[in-house]
């Protein structure tokens, strides 16, 4: 890391983001019921796998285990 302060840097990013929602998701454990945390994990999935669009989140089309998307 010493000859590339980029790796480190984005090591750093990375574990952050990781610890952010390892903290998001203890917190919902512990203050949330049932359906406020399933609100809180699509919200969340939507973030970062959905693609926004004018009429809101959309998800990707399910592919069946061990198929590739048409």
């Amino acid at each position: 890391m010493r000859g590339n302060p980029d790796v480190g840097l984005r090591m750093l990013r990375v574990l952050s983001e990781r610890l952010r929602l390892c903290e998001t998701r203890l917190e919902d454990i512990g203050l949330k019921d049932v359906p406020a945390r399933l609100a809180s994990l699509v919200l969340q999935l939507a973030e970062s796998e959905g693609v926004i669009a004018p009429e809101g989140p959309r998800y990707p089309p399910a592919t069946p285990t061990g198929s590739s998307p048409p």
